[in-house]
């Protein structure tokens, strides 16, 4: 599924031992609209160096996955990215814990403080944190808009911890933003990186009315008295914006956030999925904003959850495709049949009007497409007979 729309960069885990399961190893898409843009640098065991071209230049993007058991020398590697480019992200799961470590003043004297829900530091973290120390790189978790808190990137039963990091040059940092997404399928949370041409300001609000019956009269009073001061709109653009700002003065306009949660999935997940993904989320945001107190209960209160409902995926998804086999296998008529496998059909791209080629129009239209002087087969053919006669 994600060859058709991504060009993939992978590299395979190894074996360390005889038994278990792999280690290491990533796999990297990009998307064919930006494809042409990008170029992989460097694919090494633990990381990849993908270089993204733009018009004010380029900048580098290292992603990285470093094992608990390997050493890391975070020394070279950033002498390999900086032969590429000064501006550049490193992001990736590090298993590094480096707790409460503040960025670096910039050089305008400005400080940002950084916060984090993971105060602890493990060894890896200390290595990391003496490369940062005295260089221009910046941690983005927790000192981004969309990542204050610092949250936790990874939560299983054993605990809960920030080992997914994001490392940016100060050059870019104050042109991008860095969020850790809620999603509740895994013991890892997914990151999303942001980079823009202008700083990020504030998260984006809209501006919102809300209707509230006890403010009514004052309402009215308003809009009247304005009328009484500019007289009556003269187009209903101008009547609007009356009442607009007649709810603004009363209260009724508040500034809200632009939800950009998009809802749908797969056919098998229903209202009921929906609903236990609601209260899985629910849980982690009430596990995120909890106190020393009742973290260890609101943890266990998410980890159920989200057990509870990949399980209930799990069970849902099953039913369908058995269902759907069961149908293809059952069936009496084509009818049936086609309606039961439309299911794997690829999705049709819809072709507009100005892309539509005639089928009395296919040689021409191709030749001009592809010109690149091959002869067709009616012209070998003519050759032949010309050697022929």
């Amino acid at each position: 599924m994600l060859s058709s729309n991504y060009v993939i960069t992978d590299n395979y885990g190894t074996r360390v031992s005889s038994r278990g399961r792999l280690s290491g190893g990533y796999v990297m898409g990009i998307h064919s609209r930006v494809v042409h843009r990008t170029s992989v640098l460097a694919q090494l065991d633990d990381y990849c160096l993908v270089r993204v071209n733009n018009k004010d230049g380029h900048i580098i993007l290292c992603f990285v996955y470093f094992s608990p058991k390997c050493s890391v020398d975070f020394l070279g590697i950033l002498q390999h990215i900086k032969a590429y480019g000064n501006n550049f992200f490193i992001i990736g799961d590090m298993n590094a814990r480096i707790g409460s470590f503040q960025n670096a003043d910039c050089s305008d004297g400005s400080g940002y403080q950084r916060d984090t829900k993971d105060e602890h530091v493990n060894t890896r973290g200390r290595n990391l944190i003496k490369c940062l120390k005295g260089t221009d790189l910046k941690v983005m978790n927790g000192s981004t808009v969309s990542d204050k808190c610092g949250s936790y990137t990874f939560i299983n039963s054993n605990g809960s911890s920030v080992i997914d990091l994001c490392i940016a040059t100060n050059s870019v940092f104050h042109s991008s933003d860095f969020k850790v997404l809620d999603m509740v399928h895994s013991c890892h949370f997914p990151v999303h990186l942001s980079y823009y041409k202008k700083p990020v300001s504030e998260e984006k609000r809209i501006h919102k009315l809300r209707w509230n019956h006890n403010l009514s009269e004052a309402f009215v009073k308003d809009l009247d008295k304005h009328e009484e001061l500019f007289g009556y709109p003269k187009s209903i653009l101008e009547y609007i914006d009356n009442l607009r700002e007649s709810c603004r003065k009363v209260g009724m306009i508040r500034n809200s956030k632009v939800n950009n949660t998009q809802v749908g999935g797969p056919k098998w997940f229903d209202k009921k999925c929906l609903a236990y993904k609601l209260m899985t989320q629910k849980c982690l945001c009430k596990y995120r904003k909890s106190n020393v107190s009742n973290k260890s209960r609101h943890r266990e209160e998410y980890l159920g959850a989200r057990r509870t409902y990949k399980n209930l995926c799990k069970a849902k998804r099953t039913k369908f495709y058995k269902t759907l086999e069961r149908n293809l296998c059952n069936t009496k008529n084509s009818q049936e049949f086609y309606s039961a496998i439309n299911y794997y059909r690829p999705r049709q791209i819809k072709t507009s009007n100005h892309e539509y080629v005639n089928p009395e129009q296919f040689r021409d239209f191709y030749a001009t497409l592809f010109s690149d002087n091959t002869p067709t087969t009616d012209e070998q053919n003519d050759k032949v007979i010309e050697c022929k006669e």
